[in-house]
């Protein structure tokens, strides 16, 4: 799981809730390191903060790569 906000509390939170219940997570602080990541390493999902302001960049690069991605609200 990729986990994407630029709240360092928020992602050390929500990494720490994950990996507890036994999943492999990587955290980034924003929507280019996001890109840069997900160029080099494939994820089962990616959580990404909605107030974040390049969040939407990440959406856009997910769906234009991933054709069977589900984007949900």
């Amino acid at each position: 799981m990729l986990v994407v906000d630029d709240e360092p509390l928020l992602r050390v939170i929500t990494e720490a809730w994950l990996t507890a219940d036994g999943h492999r997570v990587a955290t980034i602080p924003n929507g280019a390191a996001a890109l840069q990541q997900l160029q080099t390493d494939p994820f089962d999902l990616v959580i990404t903060d909605k107030a974040m302001p390049d969040w939407i960049s990440v959406i856009a690069a997910l769906i234009a790569t991933i054709s069977s991605i589900a984007v949900f609200d």
